[in-house]
C-alpha cells in the first residue's frame, strides 16, 4: 500500500475488474492458520482427517526472533480457536490440552561471526557458504594500492583487510593465494596476501598498476566505497576473486556438523571457517582416518564379512553370526568388549538425546564415541591387524589363536564403522553413505538395503553393555590422561622410560579397578612401575598446604573462629587431607571441643 490500490485486472472467471481486498488481516495470522489453513479445514473435503493427522505438530522451530513472531501467532490461535468445547464441536476424535499447536519449540539463536557479532551482509562480518560448501575463496572489489593508502611492497602482493585474512582462515601476516576474475580464471595469478595495515574495507583488495593490468582489471571510481554486499553486482572488471587453492574448502557435512556440534542450538552461533574446520577435526577427520585404516588393511588380509554369508540382509550381531571368523562379543579380548560396550552405550544415548530434540548432547556423545575408538581402542589394537597372520577365513579352515585374535579385531572394528555410519547419517549423510557403501554395499551388493538412509535407525545391543567395564575403563583413561599432562608439563617425552608412576586415588573402587590395568597404565605412560597408593601414602612427592574457608567457618564457630586459626595453621595438611579422603571429614580439637 498505497500505490496497490491502483493495481487492477480482469477476473480470469467472470472478467469483472479485479482489486485489492481493502479488508486485509495481519500476514503473521496467516502464519498462525498454518495448521489448519494448510489443509482447508474445516471446509474441503477431507480436510478433518489431514488436520486430525497432523495436529498438534511433532516440533516446529525458527529463531529466537519468533518467540514473538511465528511461536506467538500459532500459539494465540489456536489457543484462541480450538479450545475444548470447539473441538468436541467440530467433531475431532482427540480433544487436545492446551497448548496443542506444536509437542516441542525448537528455538534457534542467531548466526554470528566470529567476534560473536550478528552476521551482516551491509557490513561483510560473514562466511559466503560457498566458502564452506564449494572452494575456498571470496570475490572483492580492487582497487589500487595507493588509493586504498596501503605501502607498496611491490608487484604480486596484494592486501585485503584482516577480518577477510582470518576470515579465509589464513594465520600470520600473509598467505599464498591465487587470484583471478570470474570469466577468466584460466589465467589465475599466484600472489602473495598480507592483512591490510589500519583499519580498511571489507572485500577490497588493494593491487599494484602492473597487478592490476596483468588480472584484465579496471578499478571503478570510488573502489573503498564498495560495500560488501554489491561486490558479486560490479563489473567483471571492477571484482576478482581471491583463492587459497591448497587447501580444500570442508564440505556439506562438515557444514551440517558445525551446526550441530558447535553449541547448544538456541545460543548464538559464532561461524567461520575456522571454527568449521576446527569442529570437523573433532569428529569428520578422525574417523576418516579410522575408515581409511580398515579399508587399506582389510584389503592388504583379504578380511570380507560376508565370507560363509553370502546373503545377509542386515549388520547386527545376529545377522553376522554366520560369517566365518565371527565370534561372539562375549568371546573376544577385554578392549574388543569395552570398544562395543561404548558402541551400544553411545546408540543408547544418542537416540535418548535425539528422541528429546537435543542434537548438541547427541553430537558430543558421538564425538566422544568416535574419540575412543580413535586415540584408545584403534591405537591399542594396531599390533593386531599388523601381524602376519592373514584375516582371510575358508570354510573349514583351522585357525590360529593370533589368526582369531585379528579377526575379533576385524570384526570389532568393521561392527563400529557400520553403526557410526547409520548413527551418523542424519547429522553427516554424505560422508555416512560412503562409509556404508564401502562397508555394507561392497561386500553385499544385493541382498542388504541399497543406501544407509534407508536403514533402520541401530539400537543398542544390550547384551554388549559392561557399565563396570565402561567405568573401569573410563577411569584408565581418565589416569592415563592426567598422566600424560604431568610429562607434558615437565617436558618429559613419552618415548622417555621413567621408573614408575605414583597414583594417589581416594574411592577404593576405583583404586580396585585401576589396579586391574596396572600394566596397561604403565605401557601408556611408559613407566616400570605404577604404584597406587591411598591418601597419606603420597610421601615428599606431593606436598599440601591447607588454607581455611573463613567465610564458611565463621558463622559455623563463632567467636572460635580465630583458635580454629591458630590450631589449623599449626596442623599436618597431609594428615588432614588423608582423614577428608578416607573418612569423609576431618575433626579437629578447639578449646576442647571436637569439631568436625
Amino acid at each position: 500500500k498505497p500505490w496497490i490500490d491502483a493495481v487492477t485486472f480482469p477476473c480470469p472467471t467472470c472478467g469483472a475488474e479485479a482489486r485489492r481486498v481493502t479488508e486485509v488481516i495481519d500476514a503473521w495470522f496467516d502464519s498462525g492458520s498454518m495448521p489448519f489453513a494448510q489443509w482447508g479445514y474445516p471446509h474441503a473435503p477431507g480436510s478433518k482427517e489431514l488436520f486430525e493427522g497432523a495436529f498438534p505438530a511433532d516440533f516446529i522451530s525458527e529463531a529466537i526472533d519468533q518467540t514473538r513472531g511465528w511461536f506467538y501467532s500459532l500459539l494465540m490461535i489456536s489457543t484462541l480457536l480450538f479450545d475444548a468445547e470447539t473441538q468436541r464441536r467440530l467433531g475431532l476424535e482427540q480433544v487436545r490440552d492446551f497448548p496443542h499447536p506444536y509437542k516441542t519449540c525448537v528455538v534457534l539463536g542467531h548466526v554470528c561471526d566470529k567476534e560473536g557479532k550478528k552476521e551482516s551482509k551491509s557490513k561483510g562480518n560473514y562466511t559466503p557458504p560457498e566458502v564452506i560448501l564449494e572452494r575456498v575463496r571470496m570475490e572483492f572489489s580492487a582497487a589500487n594500492v595507493d588509493v586504498a593508502k596501503q605501502k607498496s611492497a611491490g608487484d604480486s602482493v596484494a592486501f585485503i583487510a584482516r577480518e577477510d585474512f582470518e576470515g579465509l582462515d589464513f594465520a600470520g601476516e600473509s598467505a599464498k593465494v591465487h587470484l583471478y576474475r570470474e570469466d577468466r580464471e584460466g589465467d589465475a595469478v599466484a600472489m602473495e596476501l598480507r592483512p591490510a595495515k589500519g583499519k580498511f574495507p571489507r572485500r577490497i583488495v588493494a593491487l599494484t598498476d602492473a597487478d592490476i593490468a596483468r588480472l584484465g582489471l579496471t578499478p571503478g571510481a570510488n573502489p573503498l566505497e564498495v560495500k560488501p554486499v554489491d561486490v558479486p553486482r560490479l563489473p567483471l572488471g571492477e571484482r576478482v576473486f581471491i583463492e587459497d587453492k591448497a587447501t580444500p574448502a570442508p564440505g556439506a557435512d562438515a557444514f551440517r556438523w558445525f551446526f550441530y556440534a558447535s553449541s547448544p542450538p538456541w545460543t548464538n552461533t559464532r561461524h567461520s571457517l575456522t571454527n568449521v574446520r576446527a569442529e570437523q577435526k573433532e569428529l569428520a577427520i578422525k574417523l576418516r582416518n579410522v575408515f581409511s585404516f580398515f579399508t587399506i588393511y582389510a584389503g592388504i588380509d583379504g578380511f570380507s564379512p560376508a565370507r560363509g554369508n553370502p546373503s545377509a540382509t542386515e549388520t547386527t550381531p545376529a545377522a553376522l553370526a554366520t560369517s566365518l571368523g565371527y565370534r561372539p562379543a562375549k568371546d573376544r579380548s577385554l578392549l574388543d568388549r569395552w570398544m562395543l560396550s561404548e558402541l551400544s552405550l553411545a546408540t543408547r544415548d544418542v537416540t535418548a538425546w535425539l528422541d528429546d530434540y537435543h542434537l548438541y548432547e547427541a553430537a558430543q556423545r558421538l564425538v566422544d564415541l568416535v574419540d575412543a575408538l580413535s586415540n584408545w581402542y584403534l591405537r591399542r589394537s594396531r599390533a593386531r591387524f599388523w601381524s602376519s597372520d592373514k584375516a582371510r577365513v575358508e570354510e573349514g579352515g583351522a585357525l590360529t589363536a593370533s589368526q582369531t585374535d585379528k579377526l575379533d579385531a576385524y570384526f570389532t572394528l568393521y561392527e563400529v564403522l557400520v553403526a557410526l555410519a547409520k548413527l551418523l547419517a542424519p547429522f553427516t549423510p554424505f560422508f555416512a553413505e560412503e562409509m556404508y557403501q564401502n562397508l555394507v554395499r561392497g561386500p553385499w551388493p544385493e541382498t542388504q538395503p541399497e543406501s544407509v538412509h534407508l536403514c533402520a535407525y541401530p539400537a543398542p545391543q544390550d547384551s554388549a553393555i559392561d557399565e563396570a567395564l565402561a567405568r573401569d575403563m573410563r577411569a584408565v583413561r581418565e589416569l592415563v590422561s592426567l598422566g600424560l599432562q604431568v610429562r607434558t608439563g615437565n617436558k618429559l617425552k613419552v618415548r622417555q622410560p621413567l621408573a614408575k608412576a605414583d597414583v594417589v586415588v581416594s574411592d577404593a573402587a576405583v583404586r580396585a579397578a585401576i589396579g586391574a590395568f596396572g600394566s596397561l597404565i604403565a605401557e601408556e605412560l611408559n613407566v616400570h612401575e605404577v604404584a597406587i597408593l591411598e591418601p597419606g601414602e603420597e610421601g615428599r612427592e606431593v606436598r599440601y598446604t591447607l588454607k581455611p574457608n573463613f567465610r564458611a567457618l565463621g558463622p559455623k564457630l563463632g567467636k572460635k573462629v580465630q583458635i580454629a586459626k591458630q590450631v589449623l595453621a599449626k596442623a599436618d595438611a597431609a594428615i588432614l587431607r588423608a582423614e577428608l579422603a578416607s573418612a569423609g571429614k576431618v575433626t579437629i580439637d578447639i578449646d576442647g571441643d571436637a569439631v568436625d
